[in-house]
């Protein structure tokens, strides 16, 4: 996955608007789309999404998409003896220059992604050059693969340190606890 990514990374330093990401034919990135991306072709993130990696719990729940964007809330649970909760509100929205996410973890400020790249499969957000002063300036990408209709991988990566961080999702049917209960290994 590291020749898509950097394939991704290379896409989205084109500038201002929304670019169409090039892959090799056997790269597993998501496939670029022939239009102009719009709010509905990350629709299918719309829905309930769990998942458990290095000890973490991770829960994120956007809304449809309406008037141009959706919104998002994640919840990240660490376990062990002392217990860690982490809450984030997330919204993808259109713009003049393209789709955006903007990010802000609890009690932080709000991060702008603009989105670099949209593929019927995934899409890729670069941290704002203005906002990676804020803290350490990581992740400064953020990518989104879905895998099939039930799951999805987020990839959170880029400098300063290179350092990457994978997390594996499934999609919950409608009305199923989202429950980090029973994911986190001991």
């Amino acid at each position: 996955m590291t020749r898509p990514l950097l394939l991704l990374l290379l896409g989205g330093l084109l500038g201002g608007c929304v670019e169409r990401v090039a892959t090799a034919p056997d790269a597993d990135a998501p496939a670029p789309l022939p239009w102009p991306a719009t709010i509905g072709d990350v629709a299918w993130l719309g829905g309930d999404w769990v998942g458990a990696t290095g000890g973490a719990c991770f829960i994120e729940r956007w809304l449809p998409p309406t008037s141009g964007s959706m919104l998002g809330i994640g919840r990240h649970e660490l376990g062990g003896p002392a217990p860690q909760v982490t809450r984030e509100t997330m919204r993808l929205m259109g713009t003049a220059d393209g789709l955006v996410m903007m990010v802000m973890l609890e009690g932080g400020q709000v991060t702008r992604f603009p989105v670099a790249g949209v593929g019927q499969d995934g899409f890729l957000a670069r941290r704002d050059a203005r906002d990676r002063a804020q803290g350490d300036g990581w992740p400064s990408v953020i990518l989104y693969e879905r895998r099939g209709a039930d799951h999805l991988v987020v990839t959170l990566g880029g400098a300063p340190t290179e350092r990457r961080f994978e997390i594996p999702f499934q999609r919950l049917p409608p009305g199923q606890d989202p429950s980090c209960l029973g994911r986190l290994s001991p």
